[in-house]
């Protein structure tokens, strides 16, 4: 899945099967545009869309074509569907009035559940400024995310939420993905201001730096 921009230069969502056709998809309130952005293995897409004002909010695309939209409660700032799993379940985040990003759990019986990491700072905000607020990428099987935030300091700390809620914070900076057994791959940036790749064990204490 993902978007395309036609002639008039709204974007629509779409679908290329192994077979290499397509389906094209837009949410029903879509008035500025519709992208997928993340498929599961049941054949559902989550994605965002823009209304007329160009604020984002959520979507489910299921494999009969329904659509059912959401937003994040309270985010007046926007919703943005980051990730998804097998079991319906998105990671995602909104902005407050603010403008500063939090994150939340969306279940597939439409509740929500807000977090964000004890040590998150709030000296910046703005819609789609990734380098402040809580920016949840992934999350796994078993309903464990991982991602980043800006601490205090002005610095980007990863986190992986359990599915039970237990927060942990880590460095290295960025945690991008988790697969099913809890490994956690992502980047950092050393004193030089180079970045380099890392993979962390689920055990805690283990943090790998890859070099090439």
């Amino acid at each position: 899945t993902g978007w395309y921009v036609d002639s008039n230069g709204l974007s629509h969502g779409y679908i290329r099967y192994p077979n290499g056709t397509f389906t094209s998809f837009d949410a029903p309130h879509a008035t500025g545009g519709t992208w997928g952005i993340f498929p599961n293995n049941t054949g559902e897409i989550e994605g965002i869309y823009f209304d007329s004002a160009g604020t984002m909010h959520g979507f489910i695309r299921y494999p009969d074509g329904n659509i059912t939209e959401f937003d994040f409660p309270n985010s007046p700032g926007g919703t943005y569907s980051q990730a998804f799993n097998d079991a319906g379940v998105v990671a995602g985040l909104g902005w407050d009035a603010n403008g500063l990003s939090h994150g939340f759990v969306r279940y597939p019986n439409g509740k929500f559940t807000e977090f964000d990491p004890p040590g998150l700072g709030t000296r910046c905000s703005g819609v789609f400024n990734s380098l402040c607020g809580t920016w949840p990428l992934s999350i796994n099987s078993e309903g464990a995310i991982t991602g980043y935030f800006m601490d205090s300091n002005g610095s980007l700390i990863s986190f992986v939420r359990g599915a039970n809620g237990q927060m942990t914070e880590f460095e290295p900076a960025s945690g991008y993905w988790i697969n099913n057994v809890g490994e956690i791959v992502g980047t950092f940036w050393d004193t030089n201001s180079v970045m380099h790749p890392f993979l962390r064990d689920p055990n805690p204490t283990f943090a790998l730096r890859i070099n090439f």
